[in-house]
């Protein structure tokens, strides 16, 4: 049986860990993404953009094994978990990592050609680090020392602040252009350096006497994890099915505006991530009932986050008038695209966490692929109809609301839970914020949003504010 009430002061803590060390990361992506795209040309970027997009996609790999581990064990204190059995997993990981990366290393070379051969072998070498490193951040995450998390944030920040500034210093001395391909070497190399240092810090649970190899203990964690690791992937796919479109059907310019309309969103997605990342573990030691009576108000909580994040619209507008206008003809698709916040950081935050600690994880993957198929159908139709990225942007943001919209409603019905106030309220934000953008004074416009935001914030969500700012002065008194 879980707690039966969260612990403030340590969830808060936590929060504030992964928060702090996460903004310091939005910063230094606020200057990398003013840096990079601006030194690189527009198809440069485009070739860079899809690395990531692609590299993204590398957690399949490990076929839902740490996504096992961690559901298994959240919530565990280090000194309650076996390292003889954490070895035995950690080696496994290690050595069916790299068959995959060699495996894939050698289809890239003999068997890609032009540009993607080189795209995919450097996916193919990245697979290894990523992989092998979610491997000791769940570790990290099971035990909740959330504040490991935070120092290698705050070390891989470092690292790519130091190496953009050095390409920016030699770019306006030497007006060196980096390759794309040399950038993304950088980026592999820090997330090697990024796992050896993983690996020094939590080396008892890799090297030493481990557990005798048993194949039965490997397949209980990959059953475990593997519907989880399919439903991340649904939620990335559907997620980037438009940006997988447009990289495929239209040149690299073309996607390279697309895609950087969406590393836009990335800078926001930056702090919510940090909430995801304390709030399963969390949530995995609540009471069920306790948990089910708070979830109405999760919801409220990361919905009236992402409404007010969304002023960060006007914001980059500034940034691109004023520093990357070659940038120009990203804003339309950055104008439809950045309420997918508001609409989705609900889901990955608060709703899939619910469902995995409800056992409802096969019916949220049901539900994901069915809005997958939906998705692609629909993207291909337009395609056909209009062959252009507008339309195919406006299908990812009404395909995603139909997600949310069955997401939460399958889950409150089965848990007899309120949704109506939460959807009404996404509805009219979301309302607001298409009415506002089309101002074309970008001040008057960013105030004209904060000021209905915030109205609407407390319209719908007084209560509950004043409950939670004032409960700890009444308990007091």
């Amino acid at each position: 049986m879980g707690e039966n009430i969260i612990d403030r002061k340590k969830f808060i803590k936590n929060v504030f860990f992964v928060v702090f060390s996460n903004s310091l990361t939005l910063l230094s992506g606020i200057l990398i993404g003013i840096v990079i795209p601006k030194i690189m040309g527009i198809s440069d970027f485009g070739y860079y953009k899809t690395f990531t997009l692609y590299s993204s996609y590398v957690g399949i790999f490990h076929f839902g094994f740490v996504d096992g581990i961690l559901l298994v064990h959240a919530g565990c204190s280090r000194e309650n978990l076996d390292l003889n059995r954490f070895r035995l997993l950690g080696k496994s990981m290690f050595i069916f990592e790299l068959i995959i990366t060699v495996l894939g290393s050698f289809i890239a070379m003999f068997f890609l050609i032009n540009e993607y051969k080189m795209l995919f072998l450097f996916v193919s070498l990245n697979l290894f680090a990523l992989n092998l490193t979610t491997y000791f951040e769940y570790i990290v995450q099971i035990t909740m020392n959330f504040k490991q998390l935070s120092i290698r944030s705050l070390i891989k920040t470092s690292m790519q602040l130091i190496a953009v500034l050095l390409i920016y210093i030699l770019f306006k001395t030497v007006n060196y252009i980096i390759s794309p391909y040399v950038y993304i070497a950088i980026v592999v190399s820090i997330n090697y350096l990024l796992l050896i240092w993983y690996m020094i810090t939590y080396r008892q649970f890799l090297f030493g006497k481990a557990e005798k190899f048993d194949l039965n203990t490997l397949v209980f964690y990959l059953k475990k994890g593997f519907p989880i690791m399919c439903s991340n992937l649904l939620i990335m796919l559907i997620f980037a099915v438009d940006q997988i479109f447009v990289n495929v059907l239209f040149d690299k310019e073309i996607y390279a505006y697309y895609a950087f309309a969406y590393s836009m969103i990335s800078l926001i997605t930056t702090t919510t991530n940090a909430i995801s990342i304390v709030f399963f573990p969390t949530l995995k030691n609540i009471d069920d009932e306790k948990a089910l009576n708070q979830y109405e108000n999760f919801n409220a909580y990361i919905l009236i986050f992402s409404a007010l994040s969304l002023c960060c619209y006007q914001i980059f507008c500034f940034i691109i008038d004023s520093f990357l206008t070659k940038y120009y003809q990203s804003l339309p698709i950055l104008r439809i695209v950045i309420p997918m916040v508001l609409i989705t950081t609900p889901i990955t935050v608060v709703k899939y966490n619910f469902y995995k600690k409800n056992n409802m994880v096969n019916l949220y993957f049901v539900i994901s692929i069915i809005v997958l198929v939906l998705s692609i159908v629909a993207d291909i139709i337009v395609y056909f109809i209009y062959g252009n990225t507008i339309s195919i942007s406006i299908v990812s943001i009404v395909i995603c609301l139909i997600w949310n919209l069955v997401i939460e409603l399958i889950f409150c019905i089965k848990k007899r839970k309120k949704w109506i106030k939460n959807m009404m309220f996404l509805l009219i934000i979301l309302a607001c914020y298409y009415g506002i953008s089309f101002i074309p004074n970008l001040l008057f416009s960013f105030l004209s949003y904060i000021f209905v935001s915030s109205a609407m914030v407390l319209v719908f969500y007084f209560q509950l504010l004043r409950d939670n700012l004032f409960k700890k002065r009444s308990a007091s008194a």
